[in-house]
């Protein structure tokens, strides 16, 4: 993309939700003052942990760089710090993004059911970040753990069906559940 594009892009942001600006990752976005924070406050939080990509081991960064935007689940930042730091609008994303269960909840498909619950009163912008981030750990995931794929591309078939539906952007929406059904149709049939 050249310099003009992204100018006129960039010229917007003021006027747009950020989190749906981004959805699309373009290096040139990190000279807007927000974005660059955004992406210093993640880099930082995950950094100081020593989180990395399960399967690659890249450092985590790379998964909300891909994403484009996603902060939430930083272990080490709080609902107010993000409403302080970024504002209510990026607050209330990352609260629609984080996931609420919790072990003593019950067992994983009883917390996923809980987080399905809670991603279908999303806003429309947080579910399209949900349906990206679905598409850049299935790659991970069918890739380097083909055993927890069976069980992890279930979960996400349930999500685009319950939570996701009609309420994202359409064509990540399309792209996501294409995924998911391709992995189901090369599983084959399920026998009798």
């Amino acid at each position: 993309m050249g310099q003009a594009g992204a100018g006129s892009r960039l010229g917007r942001l003021s006027h747009t939700p950020l989190i749906r600006i981004i959805v699309i990752f373009d290096p040139i976005y990190l000279q807007h003052p927000l974005i660059a924070s955004a992406h210093a406050f993640a880099f930082a939080a995950h950094h100081s942990i020593g989180q990395v990509r399960n399967y690659t081991h890249e450092p985590y960064i790379s998964h909300p760089e891909w994403v484009a935007g996603r902060v939430a689940e930083i272990p080490l930042a709080t609902p107010e710090m993000i409403d302080e730091y970024f504002g209510q609008e990026v607050g209330m994303l990352v609260e629609n993004l984080t996931d609420v269960s919790r072990p003593e909840d019950g067992d994983r498909a009883v917390r996923r059911a809980i987080d399905r619950a809670h991603t279908a009163l999303a806003r429309p912008e947080a579910k399209t970040i949900k349906c990206a981030d679905l598409l850049h750990n299935t790659s991970s995931i069918l890739q380097h753990d083909p055993g927890f794929a069976v069980i992890y591309m279930k979960e996400k078939q349930l999500l685009l069906e319950e939570a996701l539906v009609g309420a994202c952007d359409q064509q990540i929406y399309d792209e996501a559940k294409a995924v998911v059904e391709a992995y189901f149709q090369a599983l084959g049939p399920k026998p009798a």
